[in-house]
């Protein structure tokens, strides 16, 4: 494993874990999140985002966590090994509430977002919150589909909660 997509809802882990394996693998760690974010959570360009995007995906050894619909057809064809963290809505939902709550409370921000994207629960949370709720009808399908077309070319990873992800990585 040299190159490896992580995708999965918001609040799946996919962060925490491509840090946990590039610790383990020895690979550069990087999101999605922090190419497409600008300072104060402005939106890059999507043509920045996907000539940075192209630049990562160019390199040699990466692990890159995110959804980006934009650029993920690129990042899956590069990769040679796609992990997707298919955890249940309810625990989804939980995490992200926890993190943007842990998040204002102590006014921290995520490592992976540029400086200055604090949490805030106003308009842009419950946007995600809905995006979050809606994701197993919106982008599970799409993914699964993607991955059965790639399952013989590429090593495709589902892991369905914690335990498993505990598992997958104590066989590395």
């Amino acid at each position: 494993m040299k190159r490896i997509a992580i995708v999965g809802c918001p609040g799946s882990g996919k962060s925490t874990l491509a840090h946990q394996l590039g610790k383990i693998l020895g690979l550069p760690v990087y999101s999605t999140d922090s190419i497409y974010w600008l300072p104060g959570w402005v939106k890059r360009s999507a043509d920045d985002y996907r000539r940075l995007h192209a630049g990562l995906i160019a390199k040699d050894r990466w692990i890159i966590d995110g959804n980006s619909s934009m650029t993920m057809d690129e990042r899956f064809a590069r990769a040679d090994t796609i992990i997707f963290l298919d955890f249940p809505r309810w625990y989804c939902m939980f995490f992200i509430w926890w993190r943007a709550i842990s998040h204002v409370l102590f006014r921290t921000k995520r490592e992976e977002v540029a400086p200055g994207c604090y949490e805030k629960l106003n308009g842009k949370f419950l946007e995600l919150v809905r995006y979050v709720w809606r994701f197993t009808c919106d982008r599970i399908p799409l993914l699964q589909e993607k991955l059965k077309a790639l399952q013989k070319q590429k090593r495709i990873v589902v892991l369905k909660n914690r335990s498993e992800i505990r598992q997958f990585l104590r066989s590395l």
